[in-house]
């Protein structure tokens, strides 16, 4: 995978680019902004992601934007943050501008999920609106419960061994390449990583999660329909302690519905936008739950 570099030369002086060093400052920027980052996200951010930063003083980093070089042509925006105080003076624009110009200049189309409040910058720098998203938030615990498999096929918890077809299935559904995520997220919240196969040992669905900093963020959910998502979901819940949210396709109301029969409540919404004509070629019928605006 090409992470592609941001051209020093093309960077006003206010601006530079990010480091691995730069997790801790990163993490203040979204924990003031109330977003659910932990230091475990913000160090994969900082490692697959190509960033750009605003130093103002003594104060360290005031402002991030990042982009996650895809394979192929594409690129995914995000941890676009300015700290409350520094706030309309243009940071976000001038990082934004810098990280599109040298997209562009790679030849990489360019998206995102942006809130009601990004939507207007990102409207003027060039990006058209897609499919809504909705992001939902349960408070309570699911009582722990055993495995659902009694034979061959059924619900299992995912291995290291099952990443290669989770991974070409979740490219099949989400369009590209994210192993990279389903070896992570796996590591962080095993239990809450589950398979579910056809008596045949066809892979018919699987869900993962990452631990977050005030709730555990569930997806990428993938599967062939909506009862093998309904299982999956059911199973991962089951085994994850505290509050949960899931980010899911605003369009399916059926699977809204069943998800506030399980105790989830809409919080707000996102648009996934695309700068460009070429749309991120996602099967939305497939795939239940995203991985959150930080991963798509």
């Amino acid at each position: 995978m090409d992470n592609g570099q941001i051209s020093q030369a093309t960077a006003p002086d206010f601006i530079r680019h990010l480091e691995p060093q730069d997790a801790a400052g990163g993490l203040a920027l979204s924990t003031e902004a109330g977003w659910n980052q932990n230091e475990a996200d913000w160090r994969l951010l900082t490692r697959i992601c190509v960033g750009l930063g605003v130093d103002y003083g003594d104060r360290g980093l005031v402002g991030t934007a990042m982009a996650w070089p895809l394979e192929g042509d594409y690129a995914w925006i995000n941890m676009v943050l300015v700290t409350a105080d520094c706030r309309g003076q243009g940071l976000a624009r001038a990082m934004m501008q810098n990280l599109l110009g040298e997209l562009s200049a790679q030849g990489r189309t360019a998206y995102l999920d942006a809130t009601k409040m990004g939507e207007g910058l990102y409207r003027k720098l060039g990006f058209k609106d897609g499919p809504d998203l909705v992001r939902l938030a349960r408070a309570e615990s699911l009582p722990h419960t055993s495995p659902a498999v009694t034979g061959p096929g059924g619900v299992r918890l995912m291995q290291a061994t099952d990443i290669p077809a989770a991974a070409a299935l979740d490219r099949e559904v989400f369009g590209l390449d994210r192993r990279e995520l389903w070896q992570n997220f796996l590591a962080r919240c095993p239990q809450a990583s589950w398979v579910l196969e056809s008596p045949e040992g066809q892979l018919l669905g699987m869900v993962t999660a990452r631990d977050g900093r005030t709730a555990t963020q569930l997806g990428p959910l993938v599967a062939v329909d909506r009862t093998v998502a309904g299982q999956l979901l059911r199973q991962a819940l089951a085994e994850i302690d505290g509050p949960v949210i899931m980010d899911v396709p605003g369009s399916d109301q059926i699977w809204l519905q069943e998800l506030a029969g399980m105790g989830f409540v809409a919080k707000r919404s996102f648009n996934r936008m695309t700068r460009g004509d070429k749309i991120l070629p996602t099967d939305w019928s497939r795939y239940y739950a995203i991985c959150g605006p930080d991963f798509a």
